[in-house]
């Protein structure tokens, strides 16, 4: 293994929060080195409630280095120390990066070579990560997906190794923590195990409670292995119910399975998407799972080319995403559209990258608890790497782009999140002889303004105190203050009077790092 040093960036430009709605088009932050070594692998990032930024990358360096490492920026901006994660050689990226309503994470990934045992870290809000503990034996080994339940508490999906030996049977389990994720009750196997099944599940718990997973698995093998698509599903407070079967087509016939993730909706309806192909071309569908059992096959009108789709929860229903023209050396063209009911109208299609050639890597579709969505990919253009994003302000405002996050000669991994008002977070990694971890987006707003006092009366040539509380989660760059005297002033508390009587205006400004602004105003009456 190569060895090296990690060294970390002393700053971050980072997204600014929304004050509530969407006030113009996204700016591009200015990209920021956070994080760089001789051997980076992955990087996830995910935003808090909280505004906090949690940023985690792996370093292949061998089991006497940092494996994960983490770094956190804090709702005002400061970023934190590098926190190390897992000493573990080959120690994986988290896939997910979750948190509760206060802001609270919880971390599991898995270890790449071997049986060892996954390891799984908790942190509260503006703390710092728990010593990493390994899972039980029997409990999580890789490819953990994570969700927390209404009351706050982590519960985890995974594969988990039942058996000792050379062979790697495997199993797909649940478990559920009792004391702030760290501890946690026994699994409950949904998957009997497969030997050298290949099993990557997908949670998520809905509104009302329900929770559903759903995995894909190789079984068999030779020209009677089949791939299948299974899924399972726990109504609220209860157990999980029988598994279910989604998909099934053998190897043999040229066909495979894929799974693009679940989602469940806020009536406790189940959506599944998934791909097939009998040795024609790839079919996307959605699979909806009723509260009363009843299924609902709905294939997408298009073909699509393998592991080019998504779906994620939007409001009462679903946002879906596909690729057409199949072959990653073709151009491919992104479409998007909404799950209303058990269909997807054409009125809610819309096109996004139309024709795109040399795309690496299919993206992340997000949507934000207020409505806004994005949709980040990477593509190459005239030999670079290009990140880029579709963005919509809001449920039933159509997608606009693409606009740009970053360019690089080469990027071998990214990931992006949404805050809760909209704006987008992107960490990448450059490729170099040190590769470097950047961290930056797309700012959709200004900061917040609260806790506006200014007097509503005054007497002239008497000065009045002003004062606003601006926060934003890069730090605010200015606040400017305009009387409506021709007169201003700059700062969060200045004091100002006025020569004359009148009813004058005054507006405070404030301005974030991207460029955007939020304005307040209040009109001062002064007399004699």
């Amino acid at each position: 293994m190569i060895k090296g040093t990690v060294t970390v960036a002393a700053a971050l430009a980072v997204l600014v929060s929304l004050p509530g709605s969407v006030l113009a088009a996204p700016k591009r932050v200015p990209p920021t080195e956070i994080l760089s070594s001789v051997a980076l692998g992955n990087v996830k990032v995910g935003v808090s409630p909280r505004d906090e930024a949690i940023v985690v990358g792996d370093i292949d360096n061998g089991a006497s280095d940092p494996t994960l490492v983490a770094r956190v920026r804090g709702s005002g901006g400061r970023l934190s120390v590098a926190q190390e994660l897992s000493r573990t050689g080959n120690a994986e990226v988290p896939r997910d990066i979750e948190f509760n309503a206060g802001g609270d994470t919880f971390l599991s990934w898995g270890i790449a070579t071997g049986r060892s045992p996954g390891e799984r870290s908790f942190r509260k809000a503006g703390g710092l990560f728990s010593v990493p503990m390994p899972w039980p034996e029997g409990s999580c080994t890789r490819l953990s997906s994570v969700r927390f339940t209404a009351d706050g508490l982590p519960e985890v999906a995974c594969s988990a190794t039942l058996s000792s030996g050379a062979a790697r049977d495997t199993a797909i389990s649940v478990t559920g923590s009792t004391s702030e994720g760290v501890l946690f009750g026994l699994p409950t196997t949904l998957q009997p195990a497969v030997n050298f099944g290949f099993l990557t599940p997908h949670l998520d718990i809905g509104p009302d409670g329900t929770r559903a997973v759903a995995w894909r698995v190789d079984e068999g093998s030779g020209p009677g292995q089949a791939q299948k698509v299974k899924f399972a599903v726990a109504p609220p407070g209860g157990p999980f119910g029988s598994t279910q079967q989604a998909a099934s087509v053998l190897l043999s016939t040229g066909g495979f399975a894929e799974l693009g993730g679940i989602s469940v909706l806020a009536d406790g309806r189940v959506a599944i998407l998934y791909e097939r192909s009998g040795g024609g071309p790839p079919q996307p569908h959605v699979l909806i799972r009723k509260p009363d059992g009843t299924l609902v096959d709905l294939p997408l009108p298009t073909t699509t080319a393998q592991g080019r789709i998504s779906i994620v929860r939007d409001g009462t229903g679903a946002l879906v995403l596909w690729a057409e023209d199949s072959g990653f050396a073709t151009p491919v063209t992104f479409k998007v559209g909404s799950l209303v009911g058990d269909s997807i109208p054409d009125s809610s299609i819309q096109t996004l990258d139309n024709g795109v050639s040399g795309m690496t890597q299919t993206g992340d579709l997000l949507v934000a608890p207020n409505g806004a969505a994005a949709f980040a990919r990477r593509l190459s253009v005239a030999g670079d790497q290009v990140l880029g994003a579709w963005v919509r302000p809001a449920r039933g405002r159509p997608f606009a782009g693409p606009f740009t996050i970053g360019s690089e000669d080469s990027i071998s991994s990214f990931s992006a999140a949404l805050d809760k008002h909209g704006s987008l977070s992107a960490a990448w990694i450059r490729d170099e002889t040190v590769d470097k971890v950047f961290f930056g987006g797309l700012d959709a707003a200004g900061p917040s303004l609260s806790r506006l006092a200014m007097p509503a009366r005054l007497r002239a040539g008497r000065a009045g105190r002003f004062s606003v509380s601006a926060t934003d989660p890069a730090g605010v760059k200015a606040v400017k203050w305009s009387f409506g005297d021709r007169k201003s002033a700059t700062g969060g508390r200045v004091g100002h009077s006025f020569a004359r009587p009148g009813r004058y205006r005054v507006t405070v400004t404030a301005t974030d790092e991207a460029g955007q602004s939020t304005k307040a105003s209040r009109v001062v009456a002064v007399g004699r």
